[in-house]
């Protein structure tokens, strides 16, 4: 389909080569059909080059893959219209060949159901997933780049799979690529999903008046600043007995299930006596995202907050 140069900007590789742009990403990415797509507007698969012998890899998100993928969400217009996923092995990746998959946002089932609900669709369509639909959150915690003055806001989302949350303005994208690859380190050899999304955040004019800042309440002055979202889900394994024929990706992490069949998408609309959650029904979707989440979640979070701490 395409290919993405590490400036970002279109420029082929002779222009890189002469160094007329300064390089954004570590590789060049190419872009391709996905033979089998989830959704019929468009499925793409997303490799770093396999021109360079450096990217003929595994499946599994390095520390280069981190920054690149947050800057390519970062670039993706409009906001929030694409989503990137990564399933890593044992988290229904199909291949053993590091790829990620990219395709519209919000995806087909939720798509009617958006554009009823919000008259501003187009600058929310980030905002269709269940999980990012979330505001429960457990703990949370601020990495601060005191040099830059950046931010990466970090949450432990109340969410039936663990799930953790990384935002950040696309001003400090370095930073956040940085906070995912010291989570990927510490979560060791669990299987894991990313979601990367960006999304326009708006907020109203801040000024000093007296030492203390207020708001601009006449005038409303509204800023609207560009952040990118990561979605890091940890599991303990790919299926569930829940839903035994389901191999469980990013897509299901995020909330939106694929059904082979009518028997699968009767399943899939069931609730189990048998599945419970504080002692309440739960739908078999739910169920099965609480059984393949990583087995303690609890240490799972402080060993990810500890290493964030010390970044």
């Amino acid at each position: 389909v395409g290919r993405i140069p590490p400036s970002l900007h279109g420029q082929d590789d002779e222009s890189q080569k002469d160094g007329h742009e300064s390089s954004i990403l570590t590789t060049f990415w190419d872009i391709f059909h996905n033979v089998s797509p989830a959704d019929v507007r468009g499925h793409f698969l997303l490799l770093p080059t396999i021109s360079e012998k450096r990217n003929w890899r595994p499946q599994a998100f390095t520390k280069s893959d981190c920054h690149d993928v947050v800057h390519l969400a970062g670039s993706i217009q409009e906001p929030g219209s694409l989503c990137l996923g990564f399933n890593s092995i044992g988290a229904a990746a199909s291949q053993n060949h590091i790829h990620l998959h990219g395709w519209p946002c919000p995806p087909v089932p939720l798509l009617q159901i958006s554009q009823n609900k919000d008259d501003n669709f187009s600058a929310n369509a980030w905002h269709a997933y269940p999980v990012s639909k979330v505001t429960s959150v457990i703990d949370f915690l601020d990495i601060e780049n005191g040099a830059n003055g950046g931010t990466v806001e970090v949450s432990w989302l109340k969410y039936p799979v663990f799930c953790v949350l990384l935002s950040a303005s696309v001003h400090h994208l370095d930073l956040l690529g940085k906070a995912l690859a010291t989570c990927l380190d510490t979560i060791g050899k669990n299987p894991y999903n990313i979601a990367f999304l960006n999304r326009i955040q708006k907020s109203e004019k801040e000024e000093e008046e007296g030492g203390n800042v207020v708001v601009d309440l006449e005038e409303k002055d509204v800023i609207q600043e560009q952040f990118v979202d990561v979605y890091l889900f940890v599991r303990s394994k790919e299926r569930s007995s829940a839903l035994p024929t389901l191999k469980l990706g990013i897509s299901e992490m995020l909330g939106v299930f694929h059904a082979q069949n009518d028997q699968e998408l009767n399943e899939l609309a069931s609730y189990s006596s048998s599945a419970q959650k504080d002692d309440t029904a739960v739908s078999l979707m739910e169920q099965a995202l609480l059984d393949v989440s990583v087995d303690d979640e609890e240490n799972t979070w402080q060993l990810i907050k500890d290493s964030l701490s010390t970044m």
